[in-house]
């Protein structure tokens, strides 16, 4: 929520992907959101200032570690995206949500 704001906003992003070898490609275009509240235009303007920042576009190399996946996202211009190697799991069936 941002400062100020009127509360609890959803935000769907949408990537749409061009695979190029063994990569998974997206330009600023590709990328939409379905909110149309202040936090939309917030994400979607930080979205932009880093597609900039990376040359305009992006590449991801999705590959298997132990038992999960790690995402690699390299931009146009050579440099790796802010956030680094993601790492990440499916999940088979229902998630069940619990607190901690």
């Amino acid at each position: 929520m941002l400062a100020g704001g009127a509360g609890t906003q959803y935000i769907e992003t949408i990537k749409h992907s061009t695979l190029r070898d063994d990569t998974a490609c997206t330009g600023a275009d590709d990328i939409s959101l379905t909110g149309r509240d202040e936090m939309s235009a917030f994400v979607m303007a930080e979205t932009q200032a880093m597609m900039e920042q990376l040359g305009g576009s992006y590449c991801t190399t999705y590959y298997r570690s132990g038992v999960g996946y790690v995402a690699n996202s390299i931009g146009a211009n050579g440099q790796p995206t802010p956030d680094g190697d993601v790492r990440f799991q499916f999940i088979v069936g229902e998630a069940k949500l619990r607190a901690r």
